[in-house]
C-alpha cells in the first residue's frame, strides 16, 4: 500500500523572518511547507497546488488577508481548504472575531522580533487537520447534467460516498445556471438532453471555463460520439450503463488533468510575463549598449584629436626649443671666454633648462606613441657596455659639478643585444638624470651590466635617500612625483614612465630596489631572444 504523503501547508506572510520561522518549525514536524509573500501570489499558488491547510497573515501589502480569505471562500475549488489566521500581538479582538465568523479554522499570534511558540503552533495545526474530512477530495464539487433519474442516482450515490459535493440538473439551461453559481471542479455532461445537444454544450463550457474538468457521458455503442467529445475538449468519457468502480477512476483522473491544466496555464502566464520583462530588459540593455557604443566612438574621436593635437604641439615646440638650445651653445662658444663666472652660470642654466624642456617634450610624445603601440622599434645588435660608457661620459661633467663620483661595473662577457639603440640610450639618460637629482654631494652613482642566459640586466645604483617600498611601483606611473629632496626644478613625471614603456616594448622588465647601505638601484632587463610580437 502506498504511503500517504504528509499534509501540505501554505504559509502567507510578507515578513521574511516570520516565513522562515514558521517554515522551519512546521518542517521539523514533518509537514510539506510552501510560502507566499503577497495575496495575489497566495491565490495563484492555492489554485495550482491545492494545499491541505493555509496559514494566512491578516496584514499583507496590496490585497490584505481578509480579501484573500474571502476570495478563497467564494471559489468552489478552494472553499473547503481550512485557513488559520496569523495575527499580531496588537491586532484587535474584533479582527480575530471577524475572521472566525467568516469561517477561519483558528488563529496564531505572532510576536515581532521573537520566536513563535512552536508547541502552540503545532497544536493548532494538528487540531485543524484532525477535524478535516477524511476523504481526500472533500469539498470538491461536481455538477451532473443528465435527464435520466436512474443515471443521476447511480452517479450521485457513488460520488457522495467518495466525499464529493454533488448538484443535479436535468436540462442544459439549468445545468449552466448551477455551473455559473457553483463554479464546480467537474461537470458530468450527458450527450442527449431535452433542451440542448451535449456536444454544443460541451463547446460552450470549454470556451467559458477552460480549466474546468468535463466528463462526457454517452450510451453503449456510441463510442464515436465519445471520440468526438474528446476532440471537442472533454477530459474523458463514461459509457452507459455505468460501472460504479469505473466512475471514480474517471472522475479522479479528470480532476487531476484539470489541476495540471490550471497549473500549466499559470506557469505559462508567468512565463509570458517573464518573457515580456526580459524583452523589455533586453531593449533597455540594447539602448544602453548603443549609447555606450556612441560614447566609445566619441571617445575614440576625442583620443584621435588629442593625439593629433599633442603631436602637432610637440612638433611645433621642439623646433623653437632646438633653435634656442643651438643659440645658447653658439653664444657659449663665441663669448664664454669673455664672460665672468656669474654669466657662465646663467648660460649653463639656460642650456640645461633648454635641454630638459626638449627631453620633456620628447618623453611626452614617445610615451603616447608607446602606449598606443605606434612607436616601431629599430632593433640592431647593440654593444650594451659601450652604450653604458657613452651615457656615463655624457653625464660626467654634471656629476663632477655636483661633486658626485661616477663608477662603472660592466660584465666583460656581455653579448650583443638586439635592441633599439636610441630608446635604450634615452632610458639610461633618464635613469642617470634621476640619480643625479637625488644623490647628494660626495655621493656615488654606479652604472652596471650583467649578462644572463636569456636576458641581460642594466642598472643605475645611487647613494641617495632611497624610495619607500610602498612607492616603488607607483613611481613608474604617469605624472607621479614623490616628495623628496631634489636639486633643481622638478620634472614632468614622465621620465620613469617612458623608461617602463620603452623597456616593456622590448619585452623586458624594470624595477627599483634598495642599494645597501643607502640609496636605490634601478634595474631593467632586455631579452637576448625577443619574440616576434615585440
Amino acid at each position: 500500500m502506498a504511503r500517504k504523503p504528509p499534509p501540505r501547508i501554505l504559509v502567507v506572510d510578507d515578513e521574511p523572518v516570520v516565513l522562515q520561522a514558521l517554515q522551519e518549525s512546521l518542517r521539523r514536524r514533518g509537514y510539506q511547507v510552501d510560502t507566499a509573500s503577497t495575496g495575489q501570489e497566495a491565490l495563484e499558488h492555492v489554485r495550482a497546488v491545492m494545499p491541505d491547510l493555509i496559514i494566512l497573515d491578516l496584514l499583507l501589502p496590496g490585497m490584505d488577508g481578509f480579501e484573500v480569505f474571502q476570495a478563497l471562500k467564494r471559489d468552489a475549488h478552494t472553499r473547503h481548504i481550512p485557513i488559520i489566521l496569523l495575527t499580531g500581538v496588537y491586532d484587535s479582538e474584533e479582527q480575530k472575531e471577524a475572521g472566525l465568523q467568516m469561517g477561519a479554522a483558528g488563529y496564531i499570534i505572532k510576536e515581532r522580533g521573537r520566536d513563535f511558540n512552536a508547541e502552540k503552533l503545532t497544536q493548532t495545526v494538528e487540531q485543524v487537520l484532525e477535524h478535516m474530512p477524511a476523504a481526500a477530495p472533500a469539498g470538491a464539487s461536481i455538477v451532473i447534467i443528465d435527464d435520466d433519474r436512474l443515471n443521476q442516482a447511480i452517479l450521485q450515490r457513488a460520488l457522495i460516498e467518495a466525499g464529493y459535493h454533488v448538484r443535479l440538473a436535468s436540462e442544459g439551461a439549468h445545468g449552466m445556471e448551477i455551473i455559473q453559481e457553483e463554479m464546480p471542479d467537474l461537470v458530468l455532461l450527458d450527450y442527449r438532453l431535452p433542451d440542448a445537444d451535449g456536444l454544443d454544450l460541451l463547446q460552450q463550457l470549454r470556451s467559458a471555463f477552460p480549466d474546468m474538468a468535463i466528463v462526457f457521458m454517452t450510451a453503449y455503442g456510441s463510442e464515436e460520439v465519445a471520440v468526438e467529445a474528446l476532440r471537442g475538449g472533454a477530459d474523458d468519457y463514461l459509457i452507459k450503463p455505468f460501472r460504479p468502480w469505473h466512475i471514480l477512476t474517471v472522475v479522479e483522473k479528470s480532476l487531476e488533468k484539470a489541476r495540471q491544466r490550471r497549473l500549466t496555464r499559470i506557469l505559462l502566464d508567468e512565463l509570458r510575463q517573464s518573457n515580456l520583462r526580459l524583452r523589455a530588459k533586453q531593449q533597455e540593455l540594447e539602448a544602453e549598449h548603443q549609447a555606450l557604443q556612441e560614447a566609445y566612438r566619441q571617445l575614440e574621436q576625442f583620443d584621435q584629436l588629442k593625439e593629433e593635437w599633442l603631436s602637432m604641439m610637440v612638433h611645433d615646440l621642439k623646433s623653437p626649443i632646438g633653435i634656442l638650445l643651438s643659440a645658447v651653445d653658439l653664444l657659449g662658444a663665441d663669448f664664454e671666454a669673455q664672460m665672468d663666472e656669474e654669466q657662465r652660470a646663467v648660460l649653463d642654466s639656460a642650456r640645461r633648462a633648454s635641454a630638459q624642456l626638449l627631453s620633456m617634450m620628447s618623453n611626452l610624445l614617445d610615451v603616447q606613441r608607446l602606449e598606443t603601440g605606434k612607436l616601431a622599434l629599430m632593433r640592431t645588435p647593440l654593444d650594451l657596455n659601450d652604450l653604458v660608457r657613452r651615457a656615463g661620459i655624457t653625464a660626467l661633467p654634471r656629476a663632477r659639478e655636483q661633486q658626485i663620483n661616477l663608477f662603472f661595473d660592466l660584465d666583460k662577457d656581455m653579448p650583443p643585444v638586439p635592441a633599439d639603440e636610441e630608446l635604450v640610450e634615452r632610458v639610461l639618460a633618464n635613469l642617470l638624470d634621476n640619480a643625479l637629482k637625488f644623490t647628494p654631494a660626495q655621493g656615488q652613482i654606479t652604472l652596471f651590466t650583467r649578462a644572463g642566459t636569456d636576458e641581460v640586466q642594466v642598472g643605475v645604483a645611487d647613494t641617495g635617500e632611497g624610495i619607500p617600498a610602498g612607492e616603488r611601483q607607483r613611481i613608474f606611473e604617469k605624472f607621479t612625483q614623490l616628495h623628496r629632496n631634489i636639486k633643481g626644478a622638478r620634472g614632468s613625471g614622465l621620465g620613469l614612465t617612458f623608461c617602463r614603456l620603452a623597456v616593456e616594448a622590448h619585452g623586458g622588465r624594470i624595477w627599483v630596489e634598495d642599494n645597501p647601505p643607502q640609496g636605490s638601484r634601478f634595474i631593467f632587463t632586455l631579452p637576448l631572444h625577443p619574440s616576434a610580437q615585440e
